[in-house]
């Protein structure tokens, strides 16, 4: 019975470390606030500030319908990875590491 609790117990670890994993990556802290997908840019805007650099990107076709596609750089303080978030229509879809400061 010892061995069979073991097993559990680890399973669970293992699920909490994967799902705690999965959630860093889709979002980004800015002070006490966190981003995640789903947001839009004028939430992360007012809840970050206006990012170091935008990136106004050509139109993408999709389905005979233009997608708007922006990205904005986050410098992050030394040490850390620069934060990169793209938008679709003003939603956020993607957020990424960029180069370490």
């Amino acid at each position: 019975m010892l061995k069979f609790r073991n097993t559990i117990g680890f399973g669970l670890l293992l699920t909490i470390s994967i799902l705690s994993h999965s959630v860093y990556a889709d979002t980004l802290r800015c002070g006490s606030k966190l981003i995640k997908t789903g947001d839009t840019s004028i939430d992360v805007i007012l809840i970050c500030g206006e990012p170091t650099y935008k990136e106004d990107l050509t139109t993408q076709q999709r389905k005979h319908r233009g997608v708007k596609v922006e990205r904005f750089l986050y410098v992050q303080p030394k040490g850390q990875f620069h934060k990169i978030l793209e938008f679709h229509d003003g939603v956020l879809i993607k957020i990424e590491n960029g180069p370490r400061s």
